[in-house]
């Protein structure tokens, strides 16, 4: 997954532009084994994949690409961040682009996209909508982690303002009953104990167990957003 800034909506929707973008991800992808090992996540900054080369036998790099681009155009571009993502054998990815743009291209260009890693059994056709939809749910929902599997949802500490319960006299505030404070998914950065985006009466744990799916990694990018 790739991110490239330009300055208006009117670039964004070019065809050169997707073009251009189209061919900075096939190349990323041409020298994804050289960058990312099987199993792992690599992300790479701006400055790094400007200085990428198009091809081995090519002294042309990703910053010649652009700057042909901005010479087209008129306008400015930055290549500013990029993430590989490597199955390892056993493992599948899935991916979903939000607020998509352009005509079909080997790319699938957008302003929110996701990339899941993850385990599952039975057959591909089985768990790959599935896989979908919990990328669809990381563009939605942003979870900040995966959260262990092994954590229990427990109920939330007691205050004024988020439930209003009476403890009687001799009861401990662990004895009230969970059903009347508010249960920790509801607003939960993880990414398991999230209510699931497409049923909120299910977690995001509870989906894939029941779907014999383990997540082992996810990435979200929405252009332009603050990096950390």
């Amino acid at each position: 997954m790739v991110e490239l800034n330009c300055e208006t909506d009117f670039v964004a929707r070019n065809e050169q532009f997707h073009a251009i973008l189209n061919n900075i991800s096939e190349v990323l992808l041409s020298q994804a084994e050289s960058h990312c090992g099987s199993g792992e996540t690599k992300h790479l900054t701006g400055e790094t994949l400007n200085q990428l080369k198009v091809a081995a036998t090519s002294e042309e790099t990703l910053k010649d690409l652009i700057a042909l681009g901005i010479g087209n155009l008129g306008e400015n571009m930055s290549l500013r961040r990029s993430v590989l993502v490597c199955a390892a054998e056993g493992e599948s990815l899935a991916t979903y682009v939000h607020a998509k743009v352009g005509k079909s291209l080997h790319a699938q260009l957008g302003k929110f996209g996701a990339i899941l890693r993850y385990k599952a059994t039975g057959p591909a056709d089985s768990h790959q909508e599935i896989a979908k939809r919990l990328c669809q749910h990381v563009v939605g929902m942003n979870p900040l982690t995966l959260g262990d599997f092994d954590d229990e949802v427990t109920k939330r500490e007691i205050r004024d303002d988020w439930v209003d319960v009476e403890v009687k006299e001799g009861e401990d505030e662990t004895m009230v009953s969970p059903d009347k404070l508010m249960p920790v998914h509801e607003k939960d950065s993880r990414f398991l104990f999230q209510e699931f985006i497409l049923d909120p009466s299910l977690t995001v744990k509870e989906v894939v167990m029941a779907n014999g799916i383990q997540i082992l990694d996810f990435v979200r990018y929405q252009s332009g957003e603050e990096l950390s």
